[in-house]
């Protein structure tokens, strides 16, 4: 009679669990199911502004340089004279500036039209740069880097005498920038028919539109500390090396830098307001929330603000000569970033590639 009481008694316990059990699981499902919806409303909104904010009026600006860029190189060709070398060199400092903007943006139509290395690809090599009877096209450089040697490499005197005198010199110039410049209208093309597909894709999947951003971010910071400036700095046992500066030959690589630096930041903290550009929307880090991740983030991101401020150069070949532990403390710190900013699509429920 006891062993009956106690299996009775077992059984109710097992009753007990079940419907506890299934409570709980209910009652987690929902607040699932809460914190789902919580989060395509916030992710719609993130990408809705994103995309309205900076994607768009970007490639709208990408398209106004570049087709400035051509029409300056246009002049040029037909004037061949010291000042419209110089307004060539003006327009491709504010196209390689815009670029700065643009390259975050490194999926979609960016990706699909390979604008890294048909726009972006640096370093360039100098002998291929100007096809000769030994330089097959299929081997040309192409890209900002390489117009930026074409027109920045020389002496004023010998790049004059190029494009005076050289045929093959002018049809490179012109080709490469009416390549960029066809490239650029493709772009804002595909933005347009892409746009409410992306603002479309609110999941956590590496193929949805906030996990392409923060993928791009993260490939961003990475260029940043190690190919723009580490290797530069021969970071890693290597040398110093001015070749391998992105935007060696301008003098702008400095600036050109810290204003990718501000597009980065701006793109997590929703506010860019640096040189001519002032947009306010919902960044990525508002996904992040208000929790100890974020606040790591806000940090780091003053104290590159710092660095970057102690070494108010525009050209990198200076700032490595005379700033060269300025510099060492700049790109340890953007190192850091990188991996504080891999740690974050975990603590916004996404996957990256």
């Amino acid at each position: 009679m006891m062993i009956r009481n106690k299996n009775i008694g077992f059984l109710r316990s097992v009753l007990f669990f079940i419907s506890w059990s299934l409570a709980f699981a209910c009652t987690n499902q929902k607040s699932l199911e809460e914190q789902a919806q919580h989060d395509v409303a916030l992710f719609e909104k993130v990408v809705t502004d994103v995309t309205e904010a900076y994607v768009m009026p970007s490639s709208v600006v990408f398209l106004k340089d570049m087709r400035a860029l051509n029409v300056a190189v246009d002049k040029l060709i037909s004037l061949r004279n010291e000042d419209a070398l110089n307004t060539v060199k003006l327009a491709w400092v504010e196209t390689y500036f815009t670029w700065q903007m643009i390259s975050l943006l490194d999926f979609g139509p960016a990706e699909e039209l390979m604008l890294a290395d048909l726009v972006g690809k640096f370093p360039v090599d100098p002998s291929a740069v100007v096809p000769d009877d030994n330089n097959r096209l299929l081997a040309e450089e192409k890209g900002l880097m390489a117009v930026e040697y074409m027109i920045f490499s020389a002496t004023t005197e010998e790049t004059l005498q190029e494009v005076r005198n050289s045929e093959t010199f002018r049809q490179a110039l012109l080709r490469k920038v009416a390549e960029m410049n066809e490239l650029s209208t493709q772009y804002q093309l595909k933005w347009q028919s892409y746009q409410s597909n992306f603002a479309n894709q609110t999941g956590v999947e590496e193929d949805q539109s906030v996990s392409q951003l923060v993928s791009a971010a993260i490939k961003t910071i990475s260029l940043m500390n190690g190919k723009k400036l580490g290797r530069p700095m021969g970071i890693g046992g290597g040398e110093v090396d001015f070749e391998l500066i992105e935007g060696t030959y301008s003098g702008e690589s400095m600036s050109a830098l810290r204003l990718q630096w501000a597009f980065w930041k701006g793109l997590w903290k929703g506010e860019i307001n640096v040189k001519d550009y002032e947009m306010v929307f919902s960044g990525l880090g508002e996904i992040i929330g208000e929790g100890e991740q974020r606040q790591q983030l806000v940090e780091k991101m003053a104290e590159v603000d710092v660095l970057f401020a102690q070494v108010n150069l525009k050209d990198m070949r200076k700032a490595i000569t005379y700033f060269p532990e300025e510099m060492q403390a700049l790109q340890t710190a953007l190192e850091e970033m990188e991996v504080l900013t891999l740690s974050l699509p975990s603590s916004m429920g996404i996957a990256v590639n």
